[in-house]
């Protein structure tokens, strides 16, 4: 792809989709310096993976929050491949061809069948003349088109996620070093090799955060929800809680990485290293793992560290996880060699001719309007500059009148308005009580299940608690709970006689429905270290007592049409008109606590 071509300072939305989650990014370049404008992570599940009914819902989530702009996007790694390919001698008029003979071998497809792109590398042990290719298929390119189809926006980049890593790695700084670049994502590990700043080597294979979930599953019989969560938060490889089985699917995570990059030097006896020499860079979302890093440097020769320690450009949160994307922003902005682009090539001629013909347009464009304003100048500038002079007068005036009587209206609004809204802003907090109440009472719940409590957030946590039982849990106080100073929030509590596993399910349940109510912003458990001891033990069952917390969305009523500060500044601004007018300062009603 020719990026001569790209739009100056122009903006661009990149996005990389996993398994687990979509990352977008979206970037200009402006003097050749990379601005980030924003950032997003949108998580996926089964409903809403590309191709499913809830993909086009992710889309216009992305576009809502980032707007529309060309694209960029990623490949998955084991879609592509990327290898040296040497030629020693080769003519430079023929390089193309030659490179074109060696892809058709190696993909045994059609010419027609493949996207490829190449790059010259630095000689490096026994190439003398090498070069970086990427190929992929093209339906797997098409496949990745038309999942941002919906979107009716052009594709200026497609990339590899192995190449963006190198691209992002030499864009935070290692652009002469030695290392390997490792994503490990949920559904599998890539792994790019780097040396003298280049890329040598790039693979994937099939071990991920997913197996490790798994692995935690089976050993402790739990949800595969519960799993994920104990693994992103819970340290289960170093310490007393280590579980062995999953130390063991790490060490095997660990020696296919030792075995790639062993088997890569092995290839290049020449260099003369050996893998200790290699930095190994961890990034993806799952090599967050608690314990990972820790685990790893303790029982690995190879020295790892994480992505967010290279001081990544710029430092966005978390690092690791936008190494892959930002990768991508880099190729597409970047001239940087090799080219890895595997945007197809009618794609390429389209953007081409019509880059053209909006350059060509633009300067005709041009032209006519240079020569229009010259001619025109002279007579403009001798009839018409003292009548532009006194209609801009006059226009200035009667702006400068309608905002004094704007400012005077916004005055009297806010007045107006101060005094009915704490009524609105309980009304508000009524009609959302009420529908609480309401939905607690239609929720399908078992018959040997029961509420037994119902109160509004500051109630709840600041009501005095009944006297402690022998063997009641230690609760917090109300300070130490973000619900307590929260006015539009509620909680529930509920005994049953179920055993944990199924009153779990039942909660879960609960929440779930709640959930689909917009009338919610949070539901979630209150944990019992949390729970304050306002029911008598009496109506409730031992061990069965849980509680439900209700966030609910802003109250609209809770804040003032105007700031206390826009107040005072319209009410100066209207005190000095009237006073250079000869007219005493006008009084308009302030919010309660407003001093003007």
């Amino acid at each position: 792809m020719n990026r001569n071509s790209l739009p100056s300072a122009r903006r661009f939305l990149v996005v990389d989709v996993g398994s687990r989650c979509l990352k977008a990014l979206l970037v200009s370049s402006l003097f050749g310096r990379i601005r980030v404008h924003a950032h997003r992570i949108i998580g996926l599940d089964e409903t809403s993976q590309p191709g499913s009914v809830g993909w086009s819902r992710v889309l216009q989530e992305l576009t809502e929050e980032l707007g529309s702009h060309p694209l960029a996007v990623s490949v998955p790694q084991h879609a592509t491949d990327s290898q040296v390919l040497d030629l020693p001698g080769a003519d430079a008029r023929t390089i193309r061809e030659q490179i074109q003979q060696d892809v058709v071998k190696l993909s045994g497809l059609s010419e027609s069948a493949i996207i490829y792109d190449y790059g010259q590398l630095q000689p490096f042990a026994q190439y003398t003349n090498p070069f970086w290719v990427t190929h992929a298929r093209e339906s797997e390119v098409l496949n990745v088109v038309r999942q941002f189809e919906a979107l009716e926006e052009d594709i200026w980049e497609i990339t590899s996620t192995g190449n963006a890593l190198v691209a992002a790695y030499r864009e935070a700084g290692g652009g002469k070093g030695s290392a390997v670049l490792v994503d490990l994502g949920s559904a599998g590990t890539v792994v790019s090799i780097v040396y003298q700043g280049q890329g040598r080597f790039v693979t994937s294979f099939a071990v991920g955060g997913l197996l490790f979930a798994e692995q935690i599953r089976l050993e402790r019989e739990c949800p595969a929800m519960e799993a994920e969560f104990a693994k992103n938060t819970e340290d289960l490889l170093t310490g007393d809680r280590a579980m062995p089985t999953l130390r063991q699917l790490v060490d095997r995570w660990h020696g296919e990485l030792v075995r790639i990059i062993e088997d890569w030097i092995s290839e290049h006896p020449l260099l003369n290293i050996s893998a200790s020499q290699f930095e190994v860079v961890l990034s993806g979302g799952d090599a967050e793992m608690p314990g990972l890093l820790e685990y790893l440097r303790a029982n690995s020769v190879l020295a790892f560290r994480r992505w967010s320690e290279l001081n990544p450009v710029p430092a966005l949160q978390p690092a690791g996880q936008f190494a892959v994307v930002y990768g991508l922003a880099v190729t597409l902005l970047r001239r940087t060699p090799p080219s890895t682009s595997l945007v197809p090539e009618e794609m390429r001629s389209a953007r081409t001719e019509h880059g053209a013909m909006q350059l060509l347009h633009a300067g005709t464009w041009l032209v006519l309007m240079i020569a229009a304003l010259v001619l025109g100048f002279g007579t403009w500038q001798k009839y018409y500059l003292i009548q532009e002079v006194e209609r801009q007068l006059s226009s200035a005036r009667e702006v400068l009148s309608t905002a004094r009587r704007i400012d005077q209206l916004k005055l009297q609004l806010a007045g107006e308005y101060e005094e009915v809204r704490p009524v609105l802003a309980r009304q508000q907090q009524t009609i959302a009580t009420i529908r609480t109440l309401g939905l607690l009472s239609t929720q399908m719940t078992p018959s040997n299940s029961w509420y037994v409590l119902f109160a509004d957030a500051d109630s709840y946590f600041n009501q005095p608690q009944l006297p402690a039982g022998t063997n009641a849990p230690p609760t917090a106080p109300a300070s130490t709970n973000v619900l307590s100073r929260l006015t539009n929030a509620f909680v529930a509590e509920l005994s049953t006689p179920l055993d944990a596993t199924t009153a779990r399910a039942l909660l879960t349940d609960v929440i779930e429905q709640f959930k689909r109510s917009p009338l919610f912003r949070k539901v979630d458990i209150l944990p019992p270290d949390q729970r304050r001891r306002l029911v008598p033990d009496g109506v409730l069952v031992p061990g069965g007592h849980y509680a439900l917390s209700f966030s609910m969305n802003e109250n609209e009523f809770q804040r003032p049409v105007l700031t206390g500060d826009e107040i005072r500044q319209l009410m100066a601004r209207s005190d000095a008109e009237r006073t250079n007018a000869g007219r005493g300062p006008v009084t308009v009603p302030t919010r309660r606590g407003d001093r003007p």
